[in-house]
């Protein structure tokens, strides 16, 4: 796996309005989405070696790309701690659930309530408690609860902040 890790090709495109993750050629933005996907990333997300490799594969990505915005649990604290912005997004577990249960609705996925509230909390304990990286809010990071929000609160919001920042 570390040596996979060192050795693809991750790319980032805008395509038809989308953003997409190719890798080695293959597009993956659908794939990395997927209940089996997010249920096994603690088993990368817990190897230092690994994690160390796909850390430098995002720094390149950045560099390539100087207003990203990246989503994921270490990026403020481990992958880009000089990053001029980091906001660290909260949810109940039930409305993460269910936000999670629509998605993979929408898409044909017959997952429950129950399973993805229960998967959800195994991967947050596991996360919090783990030694590489666990976790958490970067000290400086904005921490929005956005139990009560629509998307489109939270992405006017974030939008907001950082105008108001300029």
């Amino acid at each position: 796996m570390e040596r996979l890790a060192q050795t693809c090709n991750i790319r980032l495109a805008r395509e038809n309005a989308c953003n997409k993750v190719w890798v080695n050629g293959k597009d993956i933005t659908e794939a990395i989405r997927r209940p089996q996907v997010t249920a096994a990333a603690h088993l990368v997300a817990s190897n230092p070696a690994i994690r160390a490799q796909l850390v430098v594969k995002q720094r390149d990505i950045a560099r390539q790309h100087p207003s990203l915005v990246t989503e994921g649990r270490d990026q403020g604290t481990v992958v880009f701690p000089q990053a001029d912005y980091k906001f660290y997004l909260d949810a109940s577990p039930e409305c993460r659930a269910k936000r999670r249960w629509q998605e993979l609705k929408q898409k044909n996925l017959d997952l429950s309530f129950e399973e993805i509230l229960h998967s959800q909390q195994q991967r947050d304990q596991r996360d919090s408690t783990r030694t590489v990286a666990p976790l958490k809010p970067a000290e400086e990071a904005v921490v929005i609860d956005t139990t009560h929000m629509t998307i489109e609160e939270v992405v006017d919001y974030l939008y907001n902040y950082v105008k108001g920042k300029r």
